[in-house]
This record gives C-alpha cells, sequence and structure tokens, in this order.
C-alpha cells in the first residue's frame, strides 16, 4: 500500500466493491463501539449518536455523525467557573495544536523568538514554503522511514514517548492541510477550508451574525499552527485517518449540520447533459400536467437519480442492505392532523398513484391512527397521562413473558377481550408529529396538535372547547 499510487489505490477499491463496503461498515461500527462508547470515554459520556454515509464520486465512504454528549448548561446561563470548564473540555475532546514545533510557537503552545523560527524555517529538508510567509513539515519528518501511520495499528502497552512519537505522526500526515490547486484552492487561490487560519492563544467564546443576522456563539480552540485541522487525540491514534471534529454548542448548529448531512449520500459525478434532458422528458411526457406538486418532484428526482453515476462501493453498501443513516433513539411518528386532514392508506399503491391528494376516495375522517386508539383505550389509573407522555415512553408487547413484564411499568389498554398490553421505556422515542411545526401550518391546525398531545381525552371530539381548537388551547 505505501508504494501503491492514488490511481492504483482508487482501482484496488473499484475492483473490490463489496470487501471495501463491508470493511468500512464494520470498522465505523467497531469505532463505536469500542472507543467512541468504550472504556476511554474520549468525549465523555455519550447520549445519542447520528450518522450519515456519505460516498464521494471515487468510491470513497465517510460518515458525518452527530454526537450528543452529557448535557451541558446554556451558554447564557453559565457562571465563570462553568466556561473554564467548558473551555477544559473543548482542549481535551477538540484540539487544533501541532506538537511539531512550527509557525514560531513552541511544542508547549508558546510563542518562540524571532532566532528560534528563523533556525527551524531555515531547514529545506523538514518545511515546504507556501508563500506569504507560511510553512508546513513535511509528513515524513514524523513517519519512520519507509512506513505510514495508516499501515500500523496503535500499540496499547507503548511508553509515554513511543505513543507521542505515533500521536505526532497521525496529526502531521491525516491532520495537517495542505492546499492544492484545484481541490481546495479554486476561487483566486482562496482555501475553501479556511486555510491558513489565524492563531490563537487561549480557548474562548465567539460571537458572530449569521446569514439571518441572528446571534450565534461558538468555541474557538488554542491554535498553534495555522494548518492542523481540528481533531480529537484519541480519535487520532485509533481510527488512523482523516476526520474533522466540530464542538456544536447551539441547538440550531445541530439542527442545520443535521439537515445539511440530511440532504444528500454521495457525491457522484454530475450525469451528461444530453442523458439528463432526456430523461426528464421522458419522465414528464406521460404525467398529468395537473399532478400534485409532490409526484412532479418525485417524478424529476428518480428521473435524475436514474441517469447518476454511482461508485461501485455505494452500490454494494445498498444491495448489502447496510444503513446509509443510523441513530441510538427510536422515532415514533404521530399524526397529530385535525381527523378531516388525516389520509387512511384504504387502496393499494397503483389505486392510489392514480387518484390526486385530495380525493376524498384516500381520506377516511372517522379513522383514528392506532396510538390514539391504544391511548384512548388506557387503564382509568392513567387518566391523567397525556398522549405525548403514552407515545414517548410505552411500548406494545408482542408476547406474554411475565419475567419481562414483570420488570417493567405494564400498562393495559382495552377490554377483557382485546387486551394490549404495553411497557415503559427507560429511555423515551423522540417524536416526528405530523404537523406540529411547519412553515405553512394555520392556528387552528397547530392548536389542534399541541391539545391533542398535552391534554388528557378519552375522546377526540370531546377535546374542543368553544369549537375551534385555538380557544380549547387558550382554555386549557
Amino acid at each position: 500500500m505505501n508504494t501503491l499510487t492514488p490511481a492504483q489505490r482508487d482501482r484496488l477499491l473499484a475492483d473490490n466493491p463489496v470487501m471495501a463496503a463491508r470493511c468500512f461498515e464494520r470498522r465505523l461500527r467497531m469505532f463505536i463501539k469500542h472507543v467512541l462508547r468504550g472504556a476511554a470515554t474520549p468525549l465523555g459520556p455519550i447520549q445519542d449518536i447520528w450518522y450519515r454515509i456519505e460516498f464521494q464520486a471515487r468510491g470513497s465512504p465517510h460518515a458525518h455523525m452527530l454526537i450528543f454528549c452529557h448535557p451541558q448548561p446554556s451558554i447564557a446561563d453559565m457562571l465563570q467557573s462553568d466556561l473554564d470548564a467548558l473551555f477544559a473540555m473543548a482542549d481535551k475532546v477538540c484540539l487544533t495544536v501541532n506538537p511539531v514545533r512550527v509557525d514560531g510557537y513552541s511544542d508547549s503552545g508558546l510563542p518562540v523568538n524571532d532566532d528560534e523560527r528563523a533556525a527551524e524555517t531555515a531547514k529545506p529538508d523538514l518545511f515546504d514554503d507556501h508563500g506569504d510567509g507560511y510553512v508546513v513539515p513535511h509528513w515524513k519528518d514524523a513517519v519512520a522511514p519507509g512506513e505510514h501511520p495508516a499501515l500500523r495499528y496503535a500499540n496499547p502497552s507503548a511508553g509515554p514517548a513511543e505513543k507521542a512519537a505515533d500521536y505526532r505522526a497521525c496529526v502531521n500526515v491525516f491532520h495537517h492541510h495542505r492546499c492544492t490547486p484545484g481541490f481546495c484552492c479554486v476561487n483566486g487561490g482562496k482555501c475553501k477550508r479556511r486555510f491558513p487560519r489565524a492563531l490563537v492563544d487561549d480557548t474562548r467564546l465567539d460571537s458572530r451574525r449569521d446569514s439571518r443576522k441572528r446571534k450565534r456563539v461558538a468555541v474557538v480552540t488554542r491554535r498553534n499552527n495555522r494548518f492542523i485541522n481540528p481533531h480529537n487525540p484519541h480519535f487520532a491514534i485509533t481510527w488512523r485517518g482523516n476526520h474533522d471534529v466540530q464542538l456544536i454548542v447551539d441547538p440550531h448548529g445541530a439542527a442545520n449540520y443535521a439537515t445539511s448531512c440530511a440532504m444528500y449520500s454521495s457525491k457522484p459525478d454530475m450525469p451528461d447533459d444530453h442523458a439528463l434532458n432526456d430523461a426528464l422528458t421522458k419522465a414528464f411526457t406521460n404525467l398529468d400536467p395537473d399532478a400534485p406538486g409532490n409526484r412532479l418532484l418525485n417524478t424529476a428526482g428518480f428521473a435524475v437519480l436514474g441517469v447518476t453515476p454511482v461508485s461501485a462501493q455505494h452500490a454494494a453498501y445498498y444491495n448489502m442492505h447496510f444503513d446509509f443513516v443510523s441513530n441510538t433513539r427510536t422515532v415514533r411518528l404521530v399524526n397529530a392532523r385535525v381527523p378531516s386532514d388525516r389520509t387512511v392508506m384504504l387502496l393499494s399503491r397503483e389505486e392510489l398513484n392514480d387518484r390526486r391528494d385530495d380525493d376524498a376516495a384516500v381520506t377516511d375522517a372517522s379513522v383514528m391512527p392506532s396510538p390514539q386508539i391504544a391511548y384512548a383505550a388506557r387503564d382509568v389509573s392513567k387518566e391523567t397521562m397525556t398522549f405525548r407522555e403514552f407515545a414517548e415512553h410505552y411500548d406494545e408487547i408482542h408476547g406474554r413473558d411475565d419475567a419481562v413484564n414483570a420488570r417493567n411499568d405494564r400498562l393495559q389498554c382495552g377490554d377483557h377481550l382485546f387486551r394490549r398490553l404495553f411497557r415503559r421505556r427507560t429511555r423515551a422515542h423522540v417524536l416526528r408529529v405530523t404537523p406540529h411545526r411547519a412553515f405553512n401550518l394555520t392556528d387552528e391546525q397547530f392548536a389542534y396538535a399541541c391539545v391533542l398531545l398535552d391534554t388528557p381525552w378519552r375522546k377526540e371530539d370531546e377535546l374542543l372547547e368553544g369549537g375551534s381548537a385555538v380557544s380549547a388551547m387558550r382554555a386549557r
């Protein structure tokens, strides 16, 4: 591997797509189990993990991961002592420090004088001059001759000096950015990865305005090198590859990151213009021009995907039924529309495809979704339980395992002939309510969802007071 060119390595992956996909999936699973959730706890206690797999055009996969650590108080509510603890945690889990002396900073991160800097930058065998006075060390200076860090495993029994040398090698091979024209330097030579970055003496908070002029707060970690990528030292020596760690202290930032990563699963080559035009023309030829907007979008999307190149590794990952998106919590869907807006799948898919969304044949206001039915038939002792609490914490038990049931808070729903058993979860479901918060909701729809979720009830027609959901929500 150490002697292969990039083209030869890409060819090796393309010739063995199943092995490449299987190796990455297992490696990621073991990394989450033994590193993220292992005894070392490099990020501290972890509550939940969400990730999305993305494939590059050349077929190489990587994961975009959102990790929810132990809950921290709001930045606005923190005292100075809490901020100091936050900064200490940031310096532990996300480093932008190079242990190799460079850029006028010593190993400890303190500035060195001009004579020491001149002595370091005068070594042509150790440094490349990027112009503008910036220098970057050769990765070969930190690696044993003929050995690449990716080709060896970390030695758990190694001494401090050996571990430090291994870490220096991993940092300067995997996490030292090197600007490349045509790759990251595209707009007038400016790096789209925002390198080189400013040096930072101490970790601090930084406030800024986003595109909507809203104030956002970020943690800026100490930096002694303009080209070091943010990384975790434990990840560097265990994953032995490039990774990027960012601290998110704003819930809006977490939502933005998750939604941006959920919009795609690959970076393929763009399809040919003529092939794309032919596919779209063929897809829309026999389509009703008055069809609903969602059908038009689905038709266009599938037409584009049909002519978009997909790597063999991506196809192998899909065919082996590996998860492109995964999370550690179960998401439960709850239909909180007003009864007249609920759509029930009473027909086959072929029959539904021939009808419009507003067709009366696919709606039935008298049908209640099963979670609401089970909740309405709950035991009398749970009279004050809200539907939100029921949906978040109770699962239906399939089977009569008394040993399992005895260890859980059981709930019985229904009459003696059709009794259903539920048990309480120690970890709540994540509710995805439809609709609850959407840009096109009316006040009546939003109020109905809130009343349905947070007001105890037996029959839905008893929820409304004064004839409207808005007045019922205000009354309660």
